[in-house]
């Protein structure tokens, strides 16, 4: 039944216009399905869709950091999502970071 509801919510999620998608939003739907093991490319692909379509001032370190970790569980290797989060990483002002990111 677990995957059932995953497999349910990514439907859902990926009817939702990338456009709809906040940074938080989007880093908790990745990490949560990654910590299940329930990430399917689908899914992947819009929020990373949805990612791109974010202005880069929306975006603040801690969203940063959990799409990463949320990668990083799900074993991603897409290199072209990955440079694009370091370039936000890179346009966060240094001071912005702190321990909660």
């Amino acid at each position: 039944t677990d995957l059932l509801l995953f497999k349910h919510l990514s439907q859902v999620a990926r009817l939702l216009p990338p456009s709809d998608y906040e940074a938080q939003g989007c880093a908790n739907m990745l990490n949560s399905f990654a910590k299940a093991g329930a990430m399917d490319a689908g899914l992947l692909a819009h929020m990373a869709v949805a990612l791109r379509t974010m202005p880069p001032e929306s975006l603040n370190p801690q969203s940063l950091v959990l799409m990463v970790s949320a990668l990083a569980k799900a074993e991603t290797s897409d290199a072209t999502l990955l440079a694009f989060i370091l370039d936000l990483a890179l346009q966060i002002e240094q001071s912005a970071w702190n321990g909660q990111s």
